[in-house]
């Protein structure tokens, strides 16, 4: 019977693990934005567990130990303070401190701030994080600098270096558009339910045109390698000793042809 018990705890812990794993693989979903509400959700999972559970404590201690570890920097970067480092700083840091998962999360309109609730913190703290991330130009810098920087290269390739300066202040004032857009698409998202994250940026890339920029670059970015490791054994299943001698134009047209014949 104890046995028994154990077998189903240990199935009532892992199975948000298993969810998470299918979520964060999937291809036909932005899944970036996914890791920082799903990190956060397991451990809210495994605190609440933690304190029902009778014969696996030590495992739901390891586990958290282990999350906490392996996603450290995301979980520094929702602990900022008012004297902390900022998110690009501690970014430099430490493992998965990449402000892009937190600028992902909040890109996504199924999630924008919501995934808040999970983070154990006061609500001061909470506020004064919301404040940084909507205040970090940085954040945006990053991410909107290339696609205005090629798009003003494609317009003006032939001007003269003598009038770099102006380009300079064109891009600033794109970035602060970007941040006020980036108010604007939160309190959006916070009024009522939202279509799903490809269909929301479809349909408002008129409205949020700099944001949807920044959005279209993050929201691009896998979770995981998954999927490009599909496409490595689907490439693998073809190129059997027996059709060693298929060329690489010919296998690399199977490979695509095979990973997108439902387009």
């Amino acid at each position: 019977m104890r046995e028994w018990t154990q077998l189903k705890e240990m199935v009532d812990i892992l199975q948000p693990f298993a969810e998470a794993t299918d979520l964060t693989q999937g291809e036909l979903i932005p899944t970036i934005s996914l890791v920082v509400p799903t990190i956060l959700a397991l451990h809210r999972h495994l605190d609440q567990y933690s304190n029902k559970s009778k014969h696996l404590k030590v495992m739901i201690t390891e586990l958290q130990t282990s999350i906490r570890k392996r996603f450290h920097g995301i979980f520094t970067n929702l602990t900022l303070c008012n004297d902390s480092p900022t998110l690009i700083e501690i970014g430099n840091h430490f493992p998965f401190g990449d402000p892009i998962y937190i600028l992902a999360a909040v890109l996504d309109p199924s999630f924008g701030f919501q995934w808040m609730v999970d983070l154990n913190l006061a609500e001061s703290q909470k506020e004064t994080l919301r404040c940084k991330i909507k205040d970090a130009e940085s954040l945006l810098d990053r991410h909107s600098d290339t696609s205005e920087e090629d798009e003003d290269c494609q317009q003006k390739k032939g001007c003269m270096k003598l009038f770099a300066n102006y380009k300079k202040r064109t891009s600033s004032g794109q970035f602060k558009k970007t941040t006020c857009q980036l108010s604007r698409y939160l309190e959006t998202v916070e009024q009522d339910e939202q279509p799903k994250c490809l269909k929301f940026w479809n349909d408002n890339k008129e409205k949020f045109g700099s944001l949807y920029k920044v959005a279209k670059e993050v929201l691009a970015v896998p979770a995981s390698s998954a999927p490009v490791e599909r496409v490595f054994s689907k490439g693998g299943i073809m190129m059997r000793p027996n059709r060693s001698r298929l060329s690489d134009s010919l296998l690399s047209a199977l490979v695509f042809l095979k990973c997108n014949y439902d387009l």
